[in-house]
């Protein structure tokens, strides 16, 4: 795709489908949401050409929020990263790696790019 005719979406793994009702409850806020068929379908009406997983490497949770009881994508919602190149745990709703690669296969078959941010 040209840069001049690229328009990336940028969004937080969780933080794109968490409160979609036509998600299934154990796939909110994972990949696999992010690869289903209603959310590529958004993109694609959206005109929406590549896509940027906003921090994806697993992070440390803030002793404050885990004693209140915070999920990561509520009360910490960026994380402080503890491990590059190893996808936060919370956005697997198989809990298998396979499931970031999936999505971005998905998405490319859908003719959108990818674009990480570190």
């Amino acid at each position: 795709m040209p840069w001049g005719e690229t328009i990336i979406y940028e969004t937080r793994v969780s933080g794109a489908s968490m409160l979609r009702d036509d998600i299934r409850q154990h796939e909110r806020g994972s990949f696999a949401a992010l690869s289903s068929p209603w959310f590529i379908e958004h993109l694609q009406k959206l005109g929406i050409t590549a896509f940027e997983f906003l921090p994806v490497h697993a992070f440390l949770n803030d002793r404050f929020l885990v004693e209140r009881g915070l999920r990561n994508y509520w009360g910490n919602y960026w994380g402080y990263t503890a491990a590059f190149f190893a996808p936060e745990p919370s956005y697997l709703s198989t809990h298998r790696l396979n499931e970031m690669r999936i999505t971005v296969r998905q998405l490319h078959a859908a003719g959108i790019e990818k674009s990480f941010s570190m």
